[in-house]
């Protein structure tokens, strides 16, 4: 699950556009609005299916890992956990981290749950279409923030198909 622009409105000070100083600037994080469709969204998911989640984010620094972390702390205490909280400094890395990830993931899920995790049970949500893209290209089950909300409003065949099967978000 990505943070900004997915549970994280993606503004500051009103605004879509941010420069490299604003994003690290410190405080900048702690402050963001939570998209509140898509946490409830989340919630549900994580409430109503036996998934493991995990959140995967860009941040800049280790500064601003800490706000994201307090930040997960303030609006997702039960839900995620810090040790399945992991940042990247660079979009482009998500990839290959979620390909690694993956591999630590099935071990410990194929002993816990005596079933093989497979790529395509992952489902990565985030709103980076080239992120999106690349995560299908390695067998992932990729997810923009509107089929998580499709799901939840409209509790869609598809999406449930997909749920029944899948271990980790």
């Amino acid at each position: 699950m990505d943070m900004d622009g997915v549970l994280v409105e993606y503004r500051k000070d009103d605004k879509v556009y941010l420069t490299y100083e604003e994003l690290v600037e410190e405080g900048s994080f702690l402050h963001r609005n939570p998209v509140p469709v898509i946490v409830k969204a989340f919630k549900f998911l994580v409430e109503n299916f036996n998934i493991d989640v995990h959140v995967l984010s860009v941040s800049p620094n280790e500064k601003t890992d800490e706000e994201k972390l307090t930040w997960l702390g303030n609006h997702l205490r039960n839900y995620v956990f810090k040790d399945n909280v992991h940042f990247v400094r660079k979009t482009i890395e998500k990839v290959d981290y979620m390909n690694e990830l993956y591999y630590a993931l099935k071990e410990d899920h194929d002993k816990v749950y005596g079933t093989k995790l497979k790529r395509s049970d992952v489902i990565v949500v985030d709103d980076t279409h080239e992120v999106l893209y690349a995560m299908e290209d390695k067998g992932f089950t990729a997810w923009h923030p509107t089929s998580l909300l499709n799901f939840y409003f409209l509790g869609t065949q598809q999406e449930k198909n997909v749920l029944s099967t899948k271990g980790t978000v």
